[in-house]
């Protein structure tokens, strides 16, 4: 089971920056997850907030900013002084810091407008993966490019397709198949069984999970077979699962 930095190793440093991605790999990540918004001059950045507010305490959207409007925040201090300075990164620059040996995912926050500027990025680069819960984002994607990896995300929230009801894991990866999509990235806190993992791996689809930072549950995911869990603490995780 591969561990997935969440933001970078965001409970020690602050998400979404490089320091969060550097440390996520010195704790030993198999993979860091960072989120992707597009600018107003169209650059791809690491965000996950719609507006910068919370961590760089404007209160603007992020669509309606230039990238020297955001270089210009300090995206570090609100999680202490130590991380004072930190700037909101762009994804050439977490590109450039990523091992060769290490995966990326890379959360879609903003809609399909950011393809035609995200995509030519990451064109031919191993070990990235494109995720979103907006299943229009990724079957564009898709369109674009048949090979790189592209990956479901779903908190089982209620939809109109499903009769306004929570859909089913099978349900969820039954679209996954007809959308030609890698597989489902899905909330930790719903139930999975072995019978269902199995499933989409003869399927050809991979499950990973999201975020936990409780050994007890990622020992139970581990035994199911999940290709891959997203925990805040990944160093801290992996320690735990090592001594059980």
């Amino acid at each position: 089971m591969d561990i997935i930095a969440h933001r970078g190793a965001s409970h020690d440093a602050p998400e979404n920056t490089l320091a969060a991605i550097r440390l996520g790999f010195a704790q030993g990540a198999d993979a860091v997850e960072i989120d992707l918004q597009l600018t107003r001059d169209h650059r791809v950045v690491a965000m996950h907030d719609l507006t910068a507010r919370r961590t760089g305490r404007l209160r603007r959207a992020i669509r309606h900013l230039d990238l020297a409007q955001l270089k210009a925040l300090d995206v570090g201090a609100w999680q202490g002084r130590a991380w004072a300075g930190e700037r909101v990164p762009l994804l050439e620059e977490v590109l450039e810091i990523l091992p060769p040996e290490k995966g990326l995912f890379l959360e879609i926050k903003s809609g399909p407008e950011i393809l035609p500027f995200l995509l030519p990025l990451v064109k031919n680069r191993p070990g990235i993966a494109l995720i979103s819960f907006h299943q229009g984002t990724l079957v564009q994607a898709r369109k674009v490019s048949r090979a790189i990896p592209l990956y479901w995300l779903s908190a089982y929230h209620r939809e109109r397709r499903f009769r306004h009801r929570k859909p089913t894991p099978a349900q969820l990866l039954e679209i996954s198949i007809n959308s030609n999509f890698n597989g489902l990235n899905l909330a930790s806190r719903r139930r999975l069984t072995r019978d269902f993992i199995d499933l989409a791996h003869a399927a050809g689809q991979k499950i990973y999970v999201w975020t936990t930072d409780q050994p007890r549950r990622a020992r139970r995911w581990e035994s199911l077979g999940i290709n891959g869990l997203t925990t805040n603490r990944p160093g801290w995780l992996r320690a735990k699962l090592a001594a059980s």
